[in-house]
């Protein structure tokens, strides 16, 4: 199956740890028949993430403020909806930082970010309208990020004689 395009916007500050980078909520689902229920699970894999962009940086997803570190299990359940509702996506991408050097992180719009892939299943006989869904994710705007930080003298004022 052909991803859809989601652009999203690319957050601007990193620090050592978690770091959100998409807040994938800027995207709403709405249930279109309203007497069915609807359930968006992950996909396998998950979430993959542009490796020439994050190199090999630790990844994941915030769903529903739970974090999953990539590889992501399938099936987790990201939303159910029913009578004609709409709801967000309540999914955030992060990558992870620790202390060790690594290169900068640059993003241009117009780059892809990564990719989630997603299953859709309802409650109806023989599961009509279901199967995957793939959102590849492109950037919005353009971020650069620098991953690493020094400090002299743990930031202490240095004298000089």
């Amino acid at each position: 199956m052909t991803p859809v395009d989601v652009r999203v916007k690319i957050g601007p500050e990193l620090s050592i740890g978690k770091n959100e980078i998409v807040n994938v909520s800027q995207v709403t689902c709405k249930n279109d028949v309203a007497s069915w229920k609807d359930i968006l699970l992950t996909g396998s894999p998950a979430l993959t993430m542009n490796t020439a962009i994050f190199g090999t940086l630790a990844n994941g997803m915030t769903i529903n403020g739970t974090d999953y570190l990539s590889p992501i299990q399938s099936g987790i359940q990201v939303m159910t909806i029913t009578g004609l509702n709409s709801a967000s996506i309540s999914i955030r991408v992060y990558i992870v930082l620790n202390r060790s050097p690594t290169q900068d992180i640059k993003v241009n719009k117009g780059d892809v970010i990564g990719q989630i892939n997603f299953e859709q299943k309802n409650d109806q006989s023989g599961c009509p309208k279901c199967g995957p869904y793939r959102w590849r994710l492109i950037a919005d705007n353009d971020a650069y990020f620098v991953t690493t930080s020094c400090t002299i003298n743990n930031g202490q004022q240095i004298n000089v004689d």
